[in-house]
Formats: structure tokens, sequence, C-alpha cells
């Protein structure tokens, strides 16, 4: 047994290159045309099926809606078709390796059509559905990655929770999907080979493997054990490899989290490519050098009599040549429709929405402070949103309230005091009493500071005391060239039309705290900063369409930020950033993981 599996890790290592290049270009291949379409396909049945967006408490409602079952169907057999053909080339490749056997590129293309186009006769229709098992008992990364990379919807979650006897037929369902599937683990070997119906293939197969089902069955789950272990290794190389980046560079414990799963998320992508790649080659490995073992005696003869290309007919040429061209076409329409829409794009992991500190991270420090902007950037705040107001001689300083007396006990109105009476007040003993030397800060100072780290959103507090309040704040942003790195918001529509008199190029955003009728088309508002519990889907829908953004204030909640991402906005303004870090980056990994990260994080 050790020389055979000694043999499957020397045929690995021989296909491993063309599989790889296979697999790369096949999986971009998906990420244009086949994901695109599906995506589309969701689209249309959340219309059809009455909804602007999918959330936990309309998801098995919207998945019982037949026009839902319909078009999932649809979706699967467009991936399963794509699969099949991935098993199709990866086993065809195994094999030629295995006998140093050479074909021209043409002929690999003429020999891998004829069995896509075969397989759609209805005496092969079913290898579509064969694919299902191959996937089972060939990719373990599938069930590793809903182990420790999915994050199961929280309404699923509580619903399995609810009926444990749900989860035993699940497992159960799997199970003989796996053993009845092992029993056709060479149905792809031998149609790739012989260009058979899927009856014969079925039959070889099981002839093949039935007098040895349980002592290969064993073999096989070993060989499976082996490669999780090493996914499982590289997990953990990588998890510990962060950790220890983290702790050389002395990150703040309170953010190691937030940090640890941005980074994680891209970790998690490559490798579940990669382990995919790694998973499916070494199974094929195992499974051509099985086949080979029981089957052929002189298998570079018989596969070049038995799977010699067929030449294309002029029919065959034009069908080909139309199903691309038509391919082509969805691709991009489908890939256009899929990368202009907020909310899907949102659903599907796409894009993920910025993340605004409000007033600096006010949850960390006293609010609109240099300390609070410190924190903001500390906390990989995309934005940090501040309030400006005008002193009685003319000075712009960062401050929300227009009394003093909340954040630094002084009872006066900004306008009615100078710069110079207000600069050393105490703004930071209300909020900790070890805080004593935060001060209230000019705009100058917060852009001088923030500039090269962090975005800002400027609220323009345009009280009737302003005098050219709107031309001063742009005029001081132009002086920083930070343009392009600051937006301007208001609940003073006039304040927006004063800020894009000034520059046409500033961004501009209308605070709303509730809103009726078709205000999506305001000219002078660029995009829409609403109160989270007054923003409802076909509100962002209409802003959308509008081809503007929709911001949303103020969000300390970890179950509504989900929601609103799920709804598709585009900045998050919260007072806790870390929180919304953690809650936007944990969307790629399982409850699992998270659980034992707030153990090391603890």
């Amino acid at each position: 047994m050790l020389g055979f599996l000694k043999n499957n890790v020397k045929l690995f290592k021989k296909s491993i290159k063309d599989i790889f290049i296979f697999e790369i270009i096949y999986k971009i291949l998906f990420i244009i045309i086949v994901f695109p379409i599906s995506a589309i396909l969701i689209k249309f049945t959340l219309q059809m099926s009455g909804y602007k967006y999918l959330t936990n408490d309309v998801l098995f409602t919207y998945l019982k809606s037949p026009i839902t079952i319909i078009s999932f169907i649809l979706i699967l057999i467009l991936n399963l078709t794509y699969l099949t053909l991935e098993y199709y080339i990866v086993s065809i490749i195994m094999q030629l390796k295995r006998t140093e056997t050479s074909i021209t590129k043409k002929e690999f293309l003429k020999l891998t059509s004829n069995l896509i186009l075969n397989t759609f006769r209805a005496k092969n229709i079913g290898f579509i559905f064969l694919s299902i098992l191959y996937g089972i008992i060939t990719n373990i990364m599938v069930w590793f990655s809903l182990s420790t990379a999915t994050k199961i919807p929280d309404e699923i979650t509580r619903y399995l929770n609810r009926q444990p006897v749900f989860i035993v037929l699940i497992i159960t369902f799997i199970s003989i999907l796996y053993l009845v599937g092992f029993l056709f683990i060479f149905s792809i070997q031998f149609y790739s080979l012989n260009g058979s119906n899927l009856s014969s293939c079925l039959k070889h197969s099981i002839k093949l493997i039935k007098n040895r089902y349980f002592r290969l069955l064993g073999i096989y789950l070993l060989w499976n054990i082996c490669i999780l272990m090493v996914v499982v290794l590289t997990y953990l190389v990588a998890i510990l490899l962060i950790i220890a980046i983290l702790n050389i560079i002395k990150v703040d414990s309170s953010i190691q989290m937030a940090i640890f799963l941005g980074i994680f998320k891209y970790i998690n992508y490559v490798v579940l490519i990669l382990g995919s790649i790694f998973s499916v080659s070494m199974n094929f490995a195992f499974i051509t050098n099985l086949y080979n073992r029981y089957l052929l005696n002189n298998f570079n003869n018989e596969f070049k009599r038995t799977s010699k290309p067929e030449d294309f007919t002029k029919g065959k040429k034009v069908i080909m040549s139309i199903s691309i061209s038509i391919v082509v076409c969805l691709s991009i329409v489908t890939s256009y429709f899929v990368l202009s829409d907020a909310s899907l794009q949102y659903w599907v992991g796409l894009k993920t929405p910025n993340i605004t500190s409000h007033r600096g991270s006010s949850y960390y420090a006293p609010e609109n402070t240099m300390l609070a902007m410190e924190y903001a950037v500390r906390d990989l705040s995309d934005y940090v949103e501040i309030d400006v107001q005008q002193t009685k001689d003319g000075e712009i300083v960062v401050i929300h309230d227009t009394s003093l007396k909340r954040t630094t006990g002084v009872n006066k109105n900004v306008y009615q005091v100078t710069y110079d009476e207000i600069k050393d007040l105490d703004a930071g003993k209300w909020f900790d009493k070890n805080l004593q030397d935060a001060r209230i800060p000019t705009l100058s100072e917060v852009l001088e500071y923030c500039k090269g780290k962090i975005k800002l959103n400027i609220e323009i507090k345009g009280y009737q005391h302003s005098k050219n309040l709107e031309e001063k704040v742009v005029e001081i942003v132009e002086s920083y060239d930070m343009v392009d790195d600051c937006c301007f918001s208001s609940f003073n529509y006039n304040s927006l039309k004063k800020i894009k008199q000034c520059n046409k190029d500033m961004k501009t955003g209308y605070i709303i705290s509730s809103g009726y009728g078709d205000f999506s088309k305001m000219k002078y508002a660029d995009f829409f900063s609403i109160r989270a519990t007054a923003v409802t889907s076909n509100m962002i829908k209409e802003i959308h369409s509008s081809k503007k953004q929709v911001h949303v204030w103020t969000v300390n909640s970890a179950t509504q930020m989900r929601n609103l991402m799920q709804m598709g906005v585009d900045n998050i303004i919260t007072d806790n950033p870390i929180l919304a870090n953690e809650v936007i980056n944990s969307n790629h990994s399982s409850t699992t993981l998270l659980e034992i990260l707030d153990l090391i994080f603890e």
C-alpha cells in the first residue's frame, strides 16, 4: 500500500504544473462566465419573489418560492456542467502524464469538446449530476470550508439548532452519497478514455471495485485524511504567521482581531483555491493509478486506440462557434450587471461597505478630539466623521454641539467665544477623568494629522451665526490639497449648494433623519447620510439607481451592521469601527474559527 501511495504522489508531482495552469485559467473563466450568470439568476429570483434584498427573516420564504426553485435548478445545472468538464480535463491530464503520452493542443481540444458535447446526449446527461458525487469524494476543501471558512446565515443556524434530527439526516444523506459515489469512482476515467455511455461507465466502475470496495474505501479515506492534514497545517501556519507578525509589530491588543480577520480574509481565498486544486489533483492521482492498476495492462496503446478524437463536422463547428459567441455575449452583459449592482455585490461578497468613525473613534476617545482621530486611524477606519463650526473670531473648530457645556463644562455657545477662549478648555475629562489633556482642535490641525492616513467626512454645522463657513472650509481643505480625501455633509441642503459653488469637484452628502418621496435626484447631493432606523431597501435601490451612495448613521450593533451590509449600503458610520471591521471581515470565517480567535486575542 505504501508503494501505491508513493506512486500517487509521483503522479501528482508530474501533473501539477499542467493542472495548476489549467485550473487557474478555468477558475478565471468561472469568475467571468459562470458566476455572473448565476448571480443574475439569483437577482432575478429576488425580483420575481417580490424582494428587493435578502436577509435572514425572509430567507426561508424566498427559498420556498417556485421561481426560486426553478432558477436554482438552472444554476445547479450550469455549475455542474462547468464542474463536469473540469473533471474530464483533470482526468485526461492525469492519464497522459501517467503514461507519458503526448498529444497536440488541437487533439486535446477536440477530445475534450467531443466529451462535453456527447455529455448532453440523452444517454449521457447523467454525467452532469454524477459530478456532484465526484465533488463530494474528491474535493475535501468543500467540507473543510464549511467548518472553517463559511459563515452560515444566522437563521439557518438557529433552525438547525432547533432541529437536531435534521442535522443527523443531512449527515446521513451526505454519507450515503459518499459511499455510493465511491462505487462510481472510475466512471469519468472510463468515459474520458473510451467515450462510452453513462450506463456502461457506471457498470464498468462497479465491476472493477465491487470485490475490493471496503479495502479501497479505507485506503482512500486514509489518503484524504493525509490531504486534510496538509490543508489544516497550511491554515495553522498562516494563522500563526499572522499572529506572530501582529505581535512583532506590537499592534494594540484591542484591534488585533480586526486586523487578523482583514488579513485572513485574503489568505483564506488563496488557501481555498489552492487547496481545492491540491485536493482534486491528489485524489485524481489516486483514482488514475487505481484505475490503471486494475484495468489496463498496456495503457499507452489503449489510450491511443480508444481516445483518438473525432474531427469536427461542419455542423459541430457551427454549433461550437454559436455557443462560444453566446457565452461571450452573456458573460459581458451579466458581468456588467453584477459589477453595477451594489446590493448584489454585497450579497455575494464582492464588495463591503466603508467604515466611518463617528466624531472620531468616539467609543474609545472623547469625540472630535485629536485622540479620537488617532484612534480612528488605529482602528482601521476608512473615514473619520467630524463636525465643524465657526468661533466668534472666524476660526473653524471641530466640535459637534453648539454649546460648549456637554464636552467642556462651559455654558457658552461656540459662536459667542473666540478661539483663544476655548483652545485650552478641557474636552476630555467628561469622557474619562484621565483624559484631561484633550482639547477642541481646529480643522487645520485635523487635516494636517489625517492627510495620507485617513479620509474625512466633514459635517457642516451651518448655524445662522456662521459667516461664509462653507467657503472657509473649502479654502482650508484646498490649501491642504485634500479635495479627493474629503467629503462634506450637512442637514442644510443650502450648505451643500454653497460647497459645490466653491468647488464642483467636492463630494457632498445630504443628511436625513427620515425620507419620503424621490429625493435621490437632488442636484447637490452625491450621497445621502441616513439614520439607520429610517433606511429601507427601496430607499437604497432608488439612491443607487441615481448613481449615488448611501451612508448610514449611527450603527453600533453587530446585528444591524450585518443587515445593512446585506441591504447594500456603501458606508457604515459608527462609534465603534473595531466592531464594524470584525463584523465585515468575519463574514469570511466560520463561527468555530471566530470562537477560537476570541480565545487567542482575549
